[in-house]
């Protein structure tokens, strides 16, 4: 079973600036995010394991279903907490569709489709730039 979600087109040029998209990304998601929270974010997204793969990152997940709010929080791994209950796939389908729209590039679970823990492959992109859009997509 693979659960693809159409590439959403959040930003395309990876010649922007690393401050332009991370201010892109901010407006995006209607953030304002002081300079400390940036920083803390930055440091634990350094001992967060990424892993590339020839066709992208691969992201160890940790998923939290039946949340008020879709969020997600970075720790060691990525924690994402979504609304949507783990039934006939909701909660996988919720996730790969928020997680398309803040990274916007196709996103597909590798493994872990019916556990908490899973294995996300988020397509033609680059680590540097995973670890901007995280800073700016947690709380």
């Amino acid at each position: 079973m693979r659960i693809l979600a159409n590439k959403l087109p959040v930003y395309q040029s990876l010649a922007w600036k690393s401050s332009a998209r991370i201010e892109f990304i901010r407006a995006l998601l209607g953030r304002n995010l002081s300079v400390t929270v940036l920083e803390s974010v930055k440091e634990m997204l350094k001992e967060m394991e990424i892993l590339k793969v020839k066709g992208g990152i691969i992201l160890e997940v940790h998923v939290k279903p039946q949340s008020k709010s879709f969020k997600i929080k970075v720790d060691n791994i990525l924690i994402v907490f979504c609304t949507q209950s783990p039934v006939k796939g909701k909660a996988n389908r919720e996730l790969i569709m928020e997680l398309s729209k803040i990274f916007g590039k196709e996103v597909e679970i590798v493994s872990g489709f019916q556990s908490k823990r899973k294995r996300i492959l988020v397509k033609d992109i680059m680590e540097e730039e995973v670890r901007e859009i995280l800073v700016v997509a947690q709380e």
